[in-house]
């Protein structure tokens, strides 16, 4: 909405860097709302979580499974615009 109402056009690759477990739900929000931009989204790891350890600690599965709820509440429409094929992490 701010880049709507301020008539800013994004169409040039832009980066996302993020929560590594928070890539895929970022990545598909602002494809969303950026459909004929290419984002390429850099994960990192400011909380020590990662795709080898989330499962070792009770925060780590906590934090993975509460981003698993908000990506099925956000994209439970099945919107066809979203194309996981083209991120590129």
């Amino acid at each position: 909405k701010v880049t709507d109402q301020a008539g800013l056009k994004v169409k040039k690759s832009k980066f996302l860097c993020c929560k590594n477990y928070h890539a895929r739900r970022a990545f598909m929000y602002y494809q969303r709302a950026y459909p004929e931009t290419e984002f390429l989204v850099c994960p990192c790891s400011v909380d020590e979580i990662t795709k080898e350890n989330w499962k070792l600690t009770q925060h780590g599965i906590d934090e993975v499974l509460a981003e698993i709820k908000r990506i099925v509440s956000q994209f439970s429409d099945n919107d066809a615009k979203i194309n996981p094929i083209i991120c590129k992490f």
